[in-house]
């Protein structure tokens, strides 16, 4: 909020002056009833942040990846194997097969496309 008096921008929550960390740190607002951090743990924790999110992004897709080009393609194996169960076994294998290679190849081609486009947006 800003003072109508003076211009100043304050915290509406504890009503200080807000600072360029006062919403960035998990204790900067004191509504809370917490302590303040001081000024060099602030940076500390703002650094430890930015260093930590670009490396836990790299491992969350380094999970996720590999997960989706499994378990996409076995998913949508097993859903044709329920469709096609009581059919013919020969057309139910064939179904099955190529619904398998069409998932791997779709999830390759997303992939490809979408996970350099959310890294860029990262950094």
């Amino acid at each position: 909020m800003t003072c109508g008096l003076c211009g100043a921008e304050f915290c509406w929550l504890c009503m200080q002056e807000i600072s360029d960390l006062h919403y960035l740190s998990p204790s900067g607002c004191t509504f809370w009833g917490k302590k303040p951090w001081s000024r060099k743990k602030k940076i500390l924790w703002q650094l430890g942040t930015l260093v930590g999110a670009p490396v836990g992004v790299a491992l969350l897709a380094g999970i996720a990846v590999p997960a989706m080009i499994i378990g996409i393609p076995v998913w949508v194996g097993k859903k044709l194997y329920v469709r096609y169960r009581s059919g013919n076994k020969h057309r139910r294998n064939a179904f099955i097969g190529g619904g398998v290679l069409l998932a791997r190849e779709n999830t390759s081609v997303i992939l490809e496309k979408e996970v350099p486009r959310l890294l860029k947006s990262f950094m």
